[in-house]
């Protein structure tokens, strides 16, 4: 199967399920758009740490932390018991409604709100940012009081150890143990010195370090603009993906076939032609040179002489109303009537369709006859010889077989039209395996409502 035929069968072959599946994603998505009620937003500014970030990881390191501590449930929960106006969720809001994003690479960020109320947005951006400064200045100070007051125990424990192995050695008398003593309080000297240094470094690095900060206070609340169309674009996307999924699906429950040249092919057999017409008149009304066009008529003759076959069985998805024309029209020019001469030549009906195929004799002498005195000239006349006669074709379709007078051998004319059902080439199949019959060719058609297998 060509790719062609594959696009053919799905898209222009399930229209309807791609349509639906395009339209229903959008209705859903503008429906919801138009009563969700209007959003308004509130952003402030605040600096982490005047210390610019390293690199881009440490940037992004800082900007978790801070996204972190806005974004936790007592942070907001903090912050919403300050703010006075309707009651909000602490968790919806602080799932959905708070949003932190960083300038560039620096310690500098934009904390904003968004809430259907504009006071209660700049209301709760507020608090929420000062709540947010005040954590991180506090969990600072305390991690740095916890180092300062861990550093002071320890020192203050060598300070008393120390004083201890002074006085031990000052009464001790054998060498072996005032060396190891002495050993001792060098080292608790040098221990003494280093948590000194640590210390001095320590408090000093805390007298001079850089806090949080809020920079921009919360500004007042701006309507947030819908995103109609990007909410549109991706539903007709999500649309056409689905929609192209069941009609595969579909495809592949009940296949069917392209077209008449892929019904051809698959049956190993050659195109006729297209039928052409609507096939809406009525026998009487219709051209039967405009369902059957000339051209088809020499393919379908070419085909069964070269089969040698003396019947066509005509079938196909086509309505018994139509395939009642077509028999008729195929039966009338494959079966031209010959006639012989007549007494006006203008009067004769054509041989084979067509005047000039006719042969004329050759013309006798002229003859004088004399009748009481009088002379009457006989004058030639044209007689017309009847042409050579082909072999009858008998044409019917395959519901009316037992019924109609035939001869000859059988052979098989399929009608085929557009997304026909991949049942009725096995049905043609199961006939041909069954009967032995050759398959002439195939027609093609345009369906129609009234089309039905004949």
């Amino acid at each position: 199967m060509e790719v062609n035929e594959a696009f053919r069968r799905i898209i222009p072959g399930h229209w309807v399920v791609l349509l639906l599946a395009l339209i229903l994603p959008v209705s859903v998505v503008g429906v919801m758009a138009s009563q969700k009620p209007a959003s308004y937003v509130s952003s402030a500014r605040i600096q982490a740490s005047s210390t610019p970030p390293g690199s881009d990881t440490e940037a992004d390191s800082v900007l978790n932390r801070v996204k972190g501590i806005a974004t936790s449930t007592s942070i907001v929960t903090r912050a919403l018991s300050k703010v006075k106006g309707p009651t909000r969720s602490p968790t919806q809001v602080a799932a959905s409604e708070v949003d932190v994003s960083r300038l560039g690479s620096s310690a500098v960020f934009d904390l904003s709100v968004t809430d259907t109320d504009p006071v209660l947005a700049q209301a709760l951006t507020k608090e929420l940012t000062k709540t947010v400064v005040d954590f991180l200045n506090q969990s600072g100070i305390q991690h740095a009081d916890a180092l300062i007051t861990d550093l002071q125990n320890r020192q203050q424990q060598a300070i008393s150890k120390r004083q201890e192995t002074a006085a031990t050695l000052g009464v001790t008398k054998a060498p072996v143990v005032v060396a190891d003593l002495t050993a001792q309080l060098g080292t608790l000297d040098q221990e003494i010195t280093d948590l000194s240094t640590s210390l001095r470094q320590l408090q000093l690095s805390d007298a001079t370090a850089t806090t949080a900060a809020l920079i921009s206070d919360a500004s007042p609340a701006k309507l947030v603009a819908p995103h109609m169309s990007t909410d549109l674009a991706l539903a007709l996307v999500a649309g056409l993906v689905v929609g192209l999924m069941i009609s595969t699906l579909l495809e592949v429950v009940r296949p069917r076939v392209a077209d008449a040249h892929a019904f051809a092919r698959e049956l190993g057999t050659p195109m006729l032609g297209p039928l052409l017409g609507n096939g809406r008149g009525t026998t009487e009304s219709q051209d039967l040179d405009s369902v059957v066009p000339r051209e088809v008529l020499v393919a379908v003759g070419g085909a069964a002489l070269r089969a040698a076959v003396g019947t066509l069985v005509m079938t196909g998805s086509v309505s018994p109303e139509r395939m009642l024309r077509i028999v008729a029209g195929l039966e009338r020019q494959l079966n031209p009537v010959n006639v012989t001469a007549g007494r006006n030549t203008d009067d004769r009906p054509p041989l084979n369709g067509d005047r000039s195929t006719a042969t004329r004799a050759p013309v006798r002498q002229g003859s004088v006859k004399v009748r009481q005195g009088s002379v009457k000239v006989l004058a030639p006349s044209p007689v017309l010889a009847p042409a050579p006669a082909h072999p009858r074709l008998d044409v019917v379709q395959l519901a009316d077989l037992e019924e109609e007078p035939t001869t000859g051998p059988f052979g098989l004319v399929v009608v085929a039209g557009t997304l026909t059902p991949y049942s009725d080439l096995r049905r043609v199949r199961d006939l041909v395996a069954a009967t032995g019959w050759p398959v002439i060719g195939v027609l093609a058609h345009h369906r129609t409502r009234g089309d039905r297998r004949a």
